[in-house]
């Protein structure tokens, strides 16, 4: 294509260009100055270019960006970024709190990969108490990450605080709460999370649960975020 004078260009419509225009081989070009030939001679020195490789030339992908130039057309898109991943875990069935100091609970979500997670859950407890007026009882979840030794920051839940209103019968409580939502960023793979509960007060305690059925389920979950 030989050089033209200005007078003789013309202007390309208004987009949206039709399939002809944008086409890289045959639609609209732009004309560029060759340096290296100044002179404009009508010998054709200028390099022309189509408008979608000029354009992506000088684009430049950031983090998690693809650039594509198909027809002339330049598409961005999203690429790699967050694989988002998710884990429930579900008690089985009511389990015992064995005590008055944090003990597994049986259930347990693993953290695939490093990130941040959201961690959330529900927890229900039942147990039996009998003593004197105003003696009560307490029962405290958390959730703690066992590959690294360390209880996530909080995450400690006070499921039910219970205080006897009458001495010298048995009481029964039951309540359920919600775990969370807390968030944990782990820089190791493979992260193992487990829910930990206690039980702690005074009186005589008889069947101190975390209950799990069709009633209402005991559960943990994760969802990565970043």
């Amino acid at each position: 294509m030989a050089d033209e004078p200005i007078s003789q260009l013309t202007q390309i419509a208004a987009p949206p260009f039709a399939t002809a225009c944008t086409n890289p081989s045959s639609g609209a070009m732009l004309e560029i100055l060759d340096t290296t030939n100044t002179s404009m001679a009508s010998s054709g020195t200028n390099s022309k270019i189509a408008p979608g490789d000029l354009l992506k030339g000088y684009l430049a992908a950031g983090s998690n960006v693809t650039l594509t130039e198909t027809s002339g057309i330049v598409t961005v898109a999203a690429s790699g970024g967050v694989t988002n991943t998710y884990e429930t875990a579900v008690m089985s069935a009511s389990t015992l709190i064995p005590g008055s100091t944090f003990s597994s609970m049986g259930i347990s979500v693993t953290l695939p990969t490093p990130g941040t997670y959201m961690l959330s859950g529900v927890g229900r407890c039942s147990f039996t108490v009998n003593g004197a007026l105003g003696q009560g009882v307490f029962v405290v979840v958390q959730l703690y990450d066992t590959t690294n030794s360390v209880a996530v920051p909080n995450s400690p839940v006070l499921l039910i605080l219970a205080d006897l209103q009458v001495a010298s019968t048995n009481v029964q409580f039951q309540q359920s709460s919600t775990i969370g939502p807390v968030f944990y960023t782990t820089t190791s793979a493979n992260v193992v999370i487990q829910l930990q509960a206690m039980i702690n007060g005074t009186g005589t305690i008889t069947s101190p649960y975390l209950n799990s059925d069709s009633n209402g389920w005991t559960s943990i979950s994760a969802v990565r975020i970043a």
